[in-house]
């Protein structure tokens, strides 16, 4: 199903992520990131988990499809950018209400991309690839396996802490 919606696609902007769910309940489609704004304006991916999900589950009850705590996150995310806080400022404030660990990932049809690291156990990096600007989670595995493995030919590594805007809007450049 997922390549179905997936074969039209086309762009010069993608945000991958890799997930190893906190909970197995959570491996169904519903639960699929990233989370895709129903306007297309974006996309959202959240890993780690967010500890005080439950509090807010219910306020986004029929908005919610899935069961993985990071769609309550991306639902609250929502509204955020709805009241009109800027994409850095309502990724923080998520994480803020949500609590827990987090590495968050926001992509606007636009290009703005958005990283935010409040993980200490699964670091956040950014590095070039070819000609390509990636960024990558260690995942789950504290040592140099993200790029003795994966990305062996990566240059210009650097940890992300906090919230970074790597790539401004198109329109603004």
């Amino acid at each position: 199903m997922a390549s179905e919606q997936l074969a039209s696609v086309s762009s010069t902007h993608y945000l991958v992520h890799f997930r190893r769910p906190t909970r197995l309940g959570t491996i169904q489609l519903a639960d699929t990131q990233p989370f895709v704004a129903e306007d297309e304006t974006f996309a959202f991916c959240h890993n780690g988990y967010f500890t005080k999900q439950a509090k807010f589950r219910q306020r986004y009850g029929s908005r919610l499809r899935g069961n993985a705590d990071s769609e309550v996150g991306f639902r609250m995310f929502e509204g955020f950018r709805a009241q009109g806080l800027p994409v850095e400022q309502a990724i923080v404030r998520t994480h803020d209400e949500l609590q827990g660990s987090a590495n968050i990932g926001y992509l606007g049809a636009n290009g703005e991309l958005v990283l935010f690291n409040a993980y200490p156990k699964n670091r956040l990096y950014r590095f070039k690839l070819d000609e390509a600007d990636v960024a990558a989670t260690e995942l789950h595995s504290p040592d140099d396996s993200l790029f003795r493995l994966i990305f062996p030919e990566a240059t210009g590594c650097r940890t992300i802490t906090g919230a970074q805007t790597l790539a401004a809007p198109e329109a603004a450049r």
